[in-house]
């Protein structure tokens, strides 16, 4: 019963650490990242429809409207002007499939996931600071206990 305990407190805490971090990095205004394919960590296969959109309108600006867009590999580009690069970009959406950009942010940047096994990569610090936070935050619960917690609701 103690194993399974600490087992479940140190999977819970792995999360609350990843909670932490998303949280720093919305109060830090960089939560656009996880909605966007324009980061450093992002691969051609991320896709948005937002960047789709977001291109569309920047090369509308001053056509009519008549210009469709599309967002691949951090650029903007016209679909008619470009039909190479939109061929490409289907071909390789269709090989491995389309990758969401928050799927991107947790995996590349949050998780610093390596391409292979035999590259273990190094230490994550941003995950191990917030994982050391959400231990620190478990012992001050526990250590004062919850009737705190009640008294700071009310």
């Amino acid at each position: 019963m103690i194993l399974m305990s600490v087992l479940v407190s140190i999977y819970y805490n792995v999360v609350v650490a990843w909670a932490i971090l998303y949280l720093f990095i919305l109060v830090t205004g960089r939560f656009s990242w996880w909605s966007t394919c324009a980061q450093d960590f992002n691969t051609p296969y991320c896709y948005s429809s937002l960047e789709d959109n977001r291109c569309t309108s920047l090369l509308n600006h001053g056509n009519n409207g008549s210009v469709i867009g599309f967002f691949f590999n951090g650029s903007c580009f016209d679909k008619s002007v470009s039909a190479d690069v939109f061929d490409f970009r289907s071909t390789l959406f269709s090989e491995k499939g389309a990758v969401s950009p928050a799927e991107e942010f947790f995996e590349n940047y949050v998780l610093e996931k390596s391409d292979s096994m035999e590259d273990i990569g190094g230490l994550n610090w941003k995950i191990t600071i917030c994982y050391a936070v959400a231990w620190g935050i478990t012992a001050f619960a526990l250590r004062k206990g919850v009737k705190l917690v009640g008294k700071l609701a009310r």
